[in-house]
């Protein structure tokens, strides 16, 4: 036969929590022996913990009990409120989360046993700090939502800069790295503003790194742990093209510049060239000040560009042309400077041509030449006059040089074999002679 006890208990209560009683827990109603045997005093769970699961939630765990009996569930509340649990456990081991919390807060939470209709008096005391929420992009200065490069000219202090979201707080981390898939940097990290906001890495230098795809993570920390990665991109292209110029004919007014420019398309580790080339005009033998024409130039499928003056430059004045070449990554490569006379020179002497070869013969000719020895075209309609020592023209010659003429620097000059020739003109009241 089981054996049933009857008691009449007197139940000492206690002050509870949300409306639960603690209490030496004697039934009062029948038990049995086993269930006298396990009646004492419920106490608080021995192991508890309270972890942050994200930045904004919270868990808490309970692994195991104390005493007989053991508890049925537990109920947790926010540290020394009885408004209500903010979550319940239901079994003598287990786990309930609690959401909404401010990322990067620290949260205390009592966590008190429950067996049948008694709670603990006491509870279990559990903090956790929850992690800041992740930042909201990262990127390089200027890239905005696009591509932004890293180039020659700012390798070695390119600023990065790391969107913050509102939960953010004085009391977080920021981390950032910039890797090429060998090589990484890592700046010295940053503390984070109150809410939204930007933080800049000023100065980051990425020398080190090679050319091609860039990652850029960054990351916030506090007591809590972590947050996730944000990742961004750039890319990185320190190769500028380089453009050539041929010295242009100085014969015109006008002249037609020439030269080479970089054909590269993207690749791997480099941004496309420019199509066409900047083309800048100085006045005098250097680059001082500012250009006097600046031309734009397409480059051919094989490299070759040609561009005509804009204008008449000064006759006789020294000019000095250089063109210039960027990429998509934003670097400009430029050519070495050439200087060169404007034309036309005028002239300052005579010429006598012989085609055939010995004395002067009638297919020799008469042209003006200017002081580098170039023919120049006669545009004020001068006239030459050869003379020969004695011969059966009479001693001399006159020839006519047409204004406009295409070949005006060469007219033919019909002379006896073996005389002495001299010539003489004047050009815009200049006298000229051989």
């Amino acid at each position: 036969m089981r054996r049933r006890f009857y008691i009449s208990l007197l139940v000492a209560l206690g002050a509870g929590v949300g409306g639960a009683v603690a209490a030496f827990a004697f039934f009062s109603t029948s038990a049995t022996t086993a269930q006298m045997a396990s009646a004492s005093y419920l106490t608080p769970p021995a192991v508890a913990t309270a972890t942050a699961a994200s930045s904004t939630t919270v868990t808490v765990a309970v692994t195991t009990g104390t005493t007989a009996p053991a508890a049925t569930g537990y109920l947790v509340y926010p540290h020394n409120s009885t408004s209500g649990p903010a979550c319940t456990i239901t079994g003598a081991t287990g786990t309930c989360t609690i959401s909404g919390i401010s990322a990067g807060s620290t949260t205390s939470y009592d966590v008190y046993s429950t067996f049948a209709a008694w709670t603990s008096a006491a509870a279990a005391v559990v903090t956790a700090t929850t992690p800041p929420a992740k930042p909201t992009a990262v990127t390089l200065l200027g890239s905005g939502t696009g591509q932004a490069y890293v180039n020659a000219g700012n390798m070695s202090a390119v600023e990065i800069d790391v969107a913050l979201p509102a939960t953010s707080t004085t009391a977080d981390t920021i981390h950032l790295t910039v890797s090429d898939g060998t090589t990484t940097v890592t700046p010295t990290v940053r503390a984070a503003s109150a809410g939204s906001g930007v933080v800049a890495f000023t100065g980051v230098n990425l020398s080190t790194l090679g050319d091609g795809a860039l990652t850029l993570a960054s990351w916030s920390t506090n007591a809590g742990g972590s947050s996730v990665n944000t990742s961004g991109s750039s890319f990185k292209d320190v190769s500028a093209p380089a453009p050539t110029v041929t010295t242009p004919i100085s014969t015109s007014s006008t002249p037609t510049f020439t030269g080479t420019g970089g054909t590269r398309s993207a690749d791997a580790t480099h941004t496309a060239d420019a199509g066409s080339v900047t083309v800048k005009v100085y006045l005098g033998t250097n680059q001082a000040g500012s250009p006097v024409q600046t031309l734009t130039a397409v480059v051919g499928s094989g490299g070759a560009w040609s561009v005509a003056a804009s204008g008449a430059l000064t006759s006789g004045q020294q000019y000095t042309v250089v063109a210039s070449q960027s990429d998509t990554a934003g670097n400009t490569g430029s050519s070495n400077p050439t200087t060169f006379t404007a034309g036309p020179l005028p002239p300052v002497a005579l010429k006598l041509v012989n085609t055939s070869g010995g004395d002067l013969s009638a297919s020799g000719y008469v042209e003006m030449i200017d002081a580098n020895g170039t023919p120049v075209a006669n545009t004020t309609g001068a006239t030459i006059t050869v003379t020969v020592s004695g011969g059966a023209l009479g001693g001399h010659a006159t020839v006519h040089i047409k204004s406009g003429d295409t070949l005006s620097e060469q007219y033919t000059v019909y002379l006896p074999l073996g005389n002495p020739i001299s010539a003489t003109a004047t050009y815009n009241g200049q006298t000229l002679h051989t």
